[in-house]
């Protein structure tokens, strides 16, 4: 009986595709690239005719999209051209700073005011690129220092905002470590661009600290060890802003190996 069963099962699908021959229709392999041409082609199709039904609307469609990309256009270039005077800006600051460190006169307090007027002015601007950002926070380090803590808490409040909790501690290191540069203080300032760049690993933003340690170990006639760190930066960090100063540094270290100048580090 179950013999009989599955020979009239055969013979049904048998009949089947004979009726299936019969008429044309055969189990053809489904061609996935001809079904998304179709499919392209037909909403090309549709589109052509919507924009021919639609004239009026398909133009202000087509300004607006090119509207749209120009004026994105033309924001990159506004932002790029804030951020290089942003750039430059902040690292005259910087130098004018750096060199209060050694500043013992009677007009230093008045001078960090100014250098701390213009970094608010740096901070305030509409693009807020990193070097505005950094003003804020350079800003914030001067009034610190003058005991200024209500001008302090409002550009530490404009710089936190912007960077968040972590940025915000990796530059008080940072601003911090390179006063202490400044001055002279080497081995503090060494430590703590040490943790700076822990703070900037995970955003792959060590060169900032690395650079400053092999500047130190260069000070310090560590030269084996300055080297290793500008080679770091010179292979690892194809667009930091640091690449040209550790290529010039390289050549100063190789100088100095060659002329056997190279003494053990303190």
């Amino acid at each position: 009986m179950k013999e009989d069963s599955k020979q009239r099962k055969i013979s049904r699908g048998r009949k089947k595709q004979d009726q299936d021959s019969k008429y044309g229709i055969h189990n053809v392999p489904t061609d996935v690239v001809e079904i998304e041409r179709n499919i392209v082609e037909n909403w090309m199709i549709f589109l052509k005719h919507w924009f021919q039904s639609n004239q009026n609307i398909g133009r202000y469609i087509i300004i607006g999209a090119s509207s749209l990309f120009v004026l994105m256009i033309f924001s990159i270039f506004v932002f790029s051209l804030a951020r290089d005077n942003h750039n430059k800006k902040f690292y005259e600051l910087l130098d004018e700073y750096e060199k209060t460190a050694k500043n013992t006169t009677d007009s230093k307090n008045e001078i960090l005011v100014g250098i701390a007027e213009k970094s608010d002015a740096l901070c305030d601007k509409t693009f807020k690129t990193k070097y505005a950002n950094a003003g804020c926070f350079l800003s914030a380090l001067i009034y610190i220092e003058l005991e200024e803590d209500e001008k302090s808490s409002k550009a530490l409040e404009s710089y936190s905002g912007s960077v968040g909790n972590d940025g915000l501690a990796a530059f008080t290191l940072f601003f911090s470590a390179y006063y202490n540069e400044a001055a002279d203080d080497l081995e503090k300032s060494k430590k703590q661009y040490e943790r700076v760049k822990r703070y900037l690993k995970p955003v792959d933003k060590e060169d900032i600290a690395i650079f400053h340690l092999a500047r130190i170990h260069y000070y310090q006639k560590d030269y084996a060890k300055a080297e290793s760190l500008f080679l770091i930066i010179i292979d690892n960090y194809k667009s930091s802003v640091y690449l040209d100063a550790a290529k010039k540094y390289l050549l100063l270290v190789s100088l100095k190996q060659n002329a056997n100048l190279e003494t053990p580090a303190n």
